[in-house]
């Protein structure tokens, strides 16, 4: 059955660097990457399809400029299912709002986020997805609070 066929990790490696740079900067070119039925989770996003992530994806896109972004590593797991570990980092210099209810005004400040995603393929699309950052929060770092690197 096509839907049961594991995708090689050379390909969803390729495929992952589109769609997870896309989520990091919203890019709304990416969505047919993701099924109709997309499930996506995490920190900043929470999606139950594919004009949900639209939407998630234009209310982020155009917030970071200078971006830079790294995809780390890809394992592969269960058939159809990876595991991604990569970086972005990017000045917050647009608007921004996340989950339709909290906006930030841009701020200049550089934003670094070490992301942890797993991923689960359909028909070479992502079906469903699960991000957590694997350092400081996203909104503390909008906000200016204080990073790890600056304790004394």
């Amino acid at each position: 059955m096509e839907d049961d066929d594991p995708i090689s990790l050379a390909d969803a490696t390729c495929l992952l660097r589109r769609a997870l740079f896309a989520l990091a900067v919203g890019d709304v070119g990416a969505i047919e990457l993701f099924t109709e039925d997309v499930v996506g989770d995490g920190p900043n996003l929470r999606v139950r399809s594919r004009t949900e992530l639209g939407y998630q994806l234009l209310d982020r896109a155009g917030a970071l400029s200078n971006v830079e972004f790294d995809l780390d590593r890809v394992e592969a797991g269960a058939p159809c299912e990876v595991v991604a570990s990569w970086r972005v980092a990017g000045d917050h210099t647009g608007e921004v709002m996340f989950d339709d209810d909290v906006y930030f005004e841009p701020t200049g400040r550089r934003i670094r986020l070490s992301v942890t995603t797993r991923v689960v393929f359909r028909r070479r699309r992502i079906a469903a997805f699960q991000t957590s950052f694997d350092d400081t929060d996203l909104f503390d770092q909008i906000r200016g609070g204080p990073l790890p690197s600056d304790a004394p």
